[in-house]
């Protein structure tokens, strides 16, 4: 919320892209549905979050990755 803050003093019209990005990403969250998500689609759904964030915050265009091999780093 402090950026968007921080936005809408020096730039009004990224601001604006910004709450309209996160009002989908919790519209996405708050959906009341019952059915199952598969795995695939929340670490997409994360990672949109994520890339938003930082280029927001850091105003560079990043590429998060998440290693998602089955068993790696397990004990």
């Amino acid at each position: 919320m402090n950026s968007i803050s921080v936005l809408c003093r020096i730039n009004p019209n990224t601001a604006r892209i910004v709450v309209n990005n996160l009002a989908n990403f919790y519209r996405k969250n708050l959906n009341k549905s019952t059915k199952l998500v598969d795995i695939y689609s929340e670490i997409a759904h994360v990672l949109i979050y994520v890339n938003k964030r930082l280029e927001y915050t850091f105003g560079e265009v990043y590429d998060p990755q998440i290693d998602s091999r089955p068993g790696e780093g397990r004990n």
